[in-house]
């Protein structure tokens, strides 16, 4: 929250200042915890800084509908401007990423954010962030990567669904 702070203030110090009043509304009173939080903030700040990545939007909420009441939704934390391809980048900002290039949610998230964005689905990167600003990594998967992770999350779905209404008799 303090990062999506800092990119609408555009001000560090608002961003440092805003992470106690964070703690306090969550009742976060770990003394080392919010040490190390005002660490990793400090840290993302000075990527930020240096980089000067183009951020278009923090905090997109993705809601991908499979079957029935079912949906895949979750939310992107940040979509940039690839100053490099001049393509979107969406980077979801988190330190447990070791295994996302594996993750079916990623080629999916790539489709639902070139749809939402009206891009073609090879102009969007998909990728993560430690909360520290650093290990940056995005991928853009090819489109038969994201068709097949779309057909595996309808055929999961629907195998969800059916379940639930067995179950429901």
């Amino acid at each position: 929250m303090a990062i999506y702070h800092y990119h609408k203030t555009n001000d560090a110090e608002a961003a440092l200042r805003y992470l106690p009043s964070l703690a306090a509304k969550y009742k976060l009173s770990n003394a080392s915890r919010l040490e190390s939080e005002e660490e990793k903030l400090t840290g993302y700040i000075s990527w930020a800084q240096s980089a000067f990545p183009v951020v278009i939007k923090t905090k997109i909420n993705v809601r991908v509908p499979l079957v029935g009441e079912l949906f895949l939704a979750g939310e992107v934390s940040r979509l940039d401007i690839d100053i490099n391809s001049g393509g979107y980048r969406a980077v979801l900002l988190t330190d447990k990423a070791d295994d996302w290039k594996s993750e079916l949610r990623m080629p999916v998230l790539q489709a639902a954010i070139a749809s939402t964005f009206k891009r073609d689905v090879g102009e969007v990167a998909v990728g993560v962030q430690h909360l520290d600003g650093s290990h940056l990594e995005t991928m853009t998967f090819s489109g038969s990567e994201v068709q097949e992770a779309e057909r595996e999350a309808l055929r999961m779905a629907e195998a969800v669904s059916a379940e639930l209404a067995r179950v429901r008799g």
